[in-house]
């Protein structure tokens, strides 16, 4: 059975990307982050949400090493782990757009960036490419930097 996916659309530059509502939380405006001492560039610092500390990447950043542009559109999307309590904010450009795909129109090409291996599947509308945001490997990836629990094994629990 093939199973409708509704999916949120955010830019980086020109570069639209997609995920999966499912695994979204929240959408927020660009808000006050707390600033890292030493943290990757990518981190655009940390979100007061609930009040627990939620680091928030800035996408722009992770891809093109630039800024997320100051804009009316520039959203915080905040997603939860597909099997864990942990949560991270995208910060992306252009977060206005919902598009409803089957999850068998993103196509792998054999193509693969090592920098980039939570970039999953490609589907082409009207508009150009679209890449998707697999969040169990995005998870995985900040894992490194945010989350060595992910790396280990350990669950967290005492």
């Amino acid at each position: 059975m093939i199973v409708a996916m509704s999916m949120l659309l955010f830019y980086v530059g020109e570069n639209r990307y997609a995920v999966d509502n499912q695994c979204i939380v929240k959408i927020i405006p660009r808000v006050f982050l707390k600033k890292m001492p030493y943290a990757p560039p990518y981190l655009a610092g940390l979100l007061n949400w609930e009040g627990k500390p939620i680091p928030i990447v800035n996408f722009c950043h992770l891809i093109e090493q630039r800024e997320a542009c100051e804009a009316f559109h520039t959203r915080i999307i905040l997603i939860k782990a597909p099997h864990d309590a942990l949560y991270v904010g995208i910060m992306g450009e252009k977060v206005i757009d919902i598009a409803n795909v089957k999850a068998s129109q993103f196509s792998e090409t054999g193509f693969y960036l090592s920098h980039f291996p939570y970039l999953s599947g490609f589907y082409n509308d009207q508009n150009g490419i679209i890449q998707k945001l697999d969040v169990a490997e995005f998870f995985k990836f900040l894992s490194v930097d945010f989350f060595p629990a992910i790396q280990s094994g350990d669950d967290g629990q005492p």
